[in-house]
């Protein structure tokens, strides 16, 4: 778990740089802290609720496809 873990947080490191990237700002620590982890566009978490929609509209459906 603890890779997982490391993982998740370059992730949100992204995230952060993107932010600061789109505020036209330079790529420094001090103005890359400021922002957010949590992206609206994040592929991430577009494909994570995909699958969860997914599981519960399929558990439903119980093979009659």
């Amino acid at each position: 778990m603890e890779d997982i873990r490391r993982v998740f947080e370059y992730h949100g490191a992204e995230h952060k740089s993107v932010f600061c990237y789109e505020a036209g700002l330079p790529l420094t620590v001090e103005n890359v802290s400021k922002f957010s982890t949590l992206h609206p566009r994040c592929g991430t978490n577009f494909l994570l609720i995909v699958m969860l929609i997914s599981i519960f509209i399929f558990s439903f459906l119980d093979g009659r496809m």
